[in-house]
């Protein structure tokens, strides 16, 4: 089922696995300070995320107690605009989602619709009661 559930369009996105291929795309925004000051990650070097691209493009989607990664690209291009990660509590009843989005792709609404689509996700392919999301 896991396979299936990606990739997914919305108005102005898609929710689709990340690649190793989206690294370029992925260190530029993951290295913009004001982007990273409230998030939980630093910048990586090319090494760093390279193999974190390859390690999430790969890992089942909500397995209880982890964090997973999914992108969020542009529909026509499909370049990588930005990031969702999502964690599964280790009951498996509630979520957290967090987000990351280039600042390019900001203020036309693709963030809000892809969180939109990634919550309509999670609770259809889970058990969740509650998701948790903080925003910066």
């Amino acid at each position: 089922m896991q396979e299936t559930v990606l990739p997914r369009e919305f108005p102005g996105g898609r929710l689709r696995r990340m690649r190793t291929s989206d690294c370029e795309a992925f260190q530029a925004y993951r290295s913009i300070p004001a982007l990273g000051q409230y998030q939980g990650w630093s910048p990586m070097s090319e090494t760093e995320a390279f193999k974190f691209l390859a390690e999430v493009s790969q890992a089942p989607l909500f397995v209880t107690g982890q964090w997973v990664q999914i992108g969020i690209a542009d529909p026509a291009s499909d370049r990588l605009v930005g990031d969702i990660g999502l964690y599964l509590s280790e009951d498996g009843s509630s979520g957290e989602i967090g987000f990351t989005l280039e600042p390019s792709a900001q203020g036309r609404g693709i963030a809000s619709r892809a969180v939109g689509e990634t919550l309509r996700l999670m609770f259809s392919a889970t058990n969740v009661a509650r998701i948790l999301g903080i925003t910066d």
